[in-house]
C-alpha cells in the first residue's frame, strides 16, 4: 500500500450540453500535510486533512455553465506518483 498518498483537485467548467473543459488541476501529497521539513506517512485507517493552494484564476460562464470540482488520487498518465 502507497504510504504517500497523491491528491488531485480539478476545476472544470461544465458546459450544458455536457462537455467539460478542464481549467485547473492542483496535486498535493499526503507525505508532506504538515510541511516539506516534516514529511510523514499515512496510517491506514486514519483521515488526514489536504490543503491545496488555489490562487485566483480568471474564466467567464455563460449562462447555463456550471463550475465543477473533482478530487482524485491519480492523474494518469499525466502524473505518475513514485512508491516509496
Amino acid at each position: 500500500m502507497a504510504r504517500t498518498g497523491a491528491a488531485f483537485r480539478h476545476e472544470c467548467q461544465n458546459y450544458p450540453d455536457g462537455q467539460e473543459i478542464l481549467l485547473r488541476e492542483l496535486s498535493a501529497m499526503a507525505r508532506y500535510r504538515d510541511g516539506f521539513d516534516k514529511p510523514a506517512p499515512l496510517e491506514p485507517g486514519k483521515t488526514v486533512r489536504l490543503a491545496f493552494d488555489c490562487n485566483s484564476i480568471a474564466a467567464v460562464f455563460n449562462k447555463g455553465h456550471r463550475i465543477g470540482i473533482f478530487m482524485t488520487s491519480s492523474s494518469s498518465p499525466a502524473y505518475e506518483v513514485p512508491e516509496y
